[in-house]
Formats: structure tokens, C-alpha cells, sequence
């Protein structure tokens, strides 16, 4: 998630709320304005943000947004975690459909990586997006229904 603070004006109180609705989760801080006057110090961001490091940004002259970008295709071409030690797959179907999206979040990221269109970037991710889509039947087509449902048995 990217976090975009006004460098130029002090941090309010929804700032300070807004940062701590978001704790835990994987957060890119930016601070804009760095144009102008900065108001809000690196104390204070590092108060804000439990020390991590913010990109400083100008989005009126494009200042830092090489920095920005790398921060973040770093965080989104990060090597995962590894599946927890007692996760199973427990059917063929989902095998299938999980190494179908893994194949294209590769070359999505493989894309990325060589500068890519990111049209094609958005392409591989929205067919990974459907495989894993497969699995839980949210856009589930009827030849997939029938294979789920052959394995079920409806009593009356």
C-alpha cells in the first residue's frame, strides 16, 4: 500500500490515525512537496513510522520518482514467505489452478523486471487473478461447476 504524506503542512491527527489503521500491513511511505519547505522532519516521520524510511517525492516536478518506482517494484517483486509447513493442497483442480497462477505472476514479475509494457504486465496478472479465481468459484464458468459438483453428493 502506498502512504502519501504532505511534507509541507504538519501531520494532523488523521495522519497519525491513518498510519495506525494500516499497522501490519506492507506500507510504501512518500512524502510530497519536496519542493517546498518541508515541515514534517525526519524525526517525525520516523516517529510516524516506527522507523521505517520514506521516499521524499515532488509530484508537481517529478522529484524522487525513480526512488519511488524502485521502492516500489521492490516491494511487489519481493520473494514471498514460504507456504506454512502444514499447508496442503487437497485437490487436483487446485493444483492445477495454483500453478497456472504461479506461471503468471512469474512472467508478470519476469515482465516487470525487463521494463515490460505494463499492459501485458496487467494481462498475465489478470489471468493469474482468474485462476486463482478457480478455486474459490468466484468467476467459475459451468464446464468448472460440473467438475466441482461431480465429486459432491446432493441428497434430498
Amino acid at each position: 500500500m502506498l502512504l502519501i504524506i504532505d511534507g509541507s503542512e504538519a501531520l494532523t491527527g488523521d495522519d497519525r490515525e491513518l498510519v495506525a489503521r494500516l499497522a501490519g500491513r506492507p506500507l510504501i511511505p512518500a512524502v510530497n512537496k519536496s519542493d517546498l519547505p518541508a515541515i514534517v522532519t525526519e524525526e517525525d516521520l520516523s516517529r510516524l513510522l516506527s522507523g521505517r524510511q520514506a521516499v521524499r517525492i515532488s509530484a508537481k516536478y517529478g522529484n524522487g520518482m525513480e526512488e519511488l518506482l524502485r521502492a516500489v517494484k521492490d516491494h511487489f517483486l519481493a520473494v514471498p514467505e514460504a507456504p506454512p509447513a502444514g499447508a496442503v493442497i487437497t485437490t487436483l483442480r487446485h493444483k492445477l489452478a495454483l500453478e497456472k497462477a504461479s506461471f503468471f505472476i512469474s512472467q508478470a514479475t519476469a515482465r516487470a523486471t525487463r521494463g515490460g509494457a505494463p499492459e501485458l504486465i496487467a494481462a498475465d496478472l489478470q489471468e493469474a487473478l482468474d485462476a486463482l479465481d478457480e478455486i474459490t468459484g468466484r468467476n467459475a464458468d459451468d464446464m468448472i461447476l460440473d467438475r466441482i459438483f461431480a465429486n459432491f453428493c446432493v441428497g434430498k
